[in-house]
């Protein structure tokens, strides 16, 4: 599964190439053929989001504009705070920038309420990362739930915190 992974994640970012490339040539005044078919090259599963303009990654951005990015338009479901980081290293990378540290951003984000943590069984250690709008009660609804494998082999508990819905 995860060499699946990698390749969704490989497309993804070939098509977000795709869309930024076509958003600078817009800018120049060259209307482009493929910019509104580009999905249509890599067709969008049902539980993927299809890549537009709008999800151009804000490279001259605020950090907390960056990680509200990657929530919102990269990461799929809830992840620990290490993965998130490594995600944004990515990210940035590709784009020719040099990521910093993104656990005060996050931490800063969780207490504004534009990002969320999930704690299992009463552990830091599983603690998962995620926006708002993934959580359903205590827990992340199903299509954002963190990996069956990175969660304790028995959840006892879940508690939300960050969120002051």
């Amino acid at each position: 599964m995860e060499f699946v992974d990698q390749l969704k994640h490989e497309k993804e970012s070939l098509l977000k190439r795709v869309s930024a490339i076509n958003l600078l040539l817009e800018s120049y005044g060259v209307k482009t053929e493929d910019s509104k078919d580009s999905n249509e090259l890599f067709p969008v599963q049902q539980n993927e989001r299809p890549v537009t303009n709008d999800s151009v990654f804000p490279i001259n951005g605020r950090r907390d504009k960056q990680v509200l990015w990657l929530f919102e338009n990269h990461l799929r479901s809830a992840v620990k705070l290490n993965k998130a980081q490594e995600e944004y290293r990515k990210i940035v990378e590709e784009y020719g920038g040099k990521a910093e540290k993104i656990s005060n951003v996050a931490r800063r984000l969780k207490k504004k309420g534009r990002l969320v943590v999930v704690k299992y069984n009463n552990m830091n250690t599983s603690s998962f990362w995620g926006l708002p709008s993934w959580v359903e009660e205590n827990d992340f609804k199903s299509e954002f739930r963190p990996d069956e494998s990175q969660l304790p082999i028995e959840v006892h508990t879940s508690e939300v915190i960050g969120n002051d819905k």
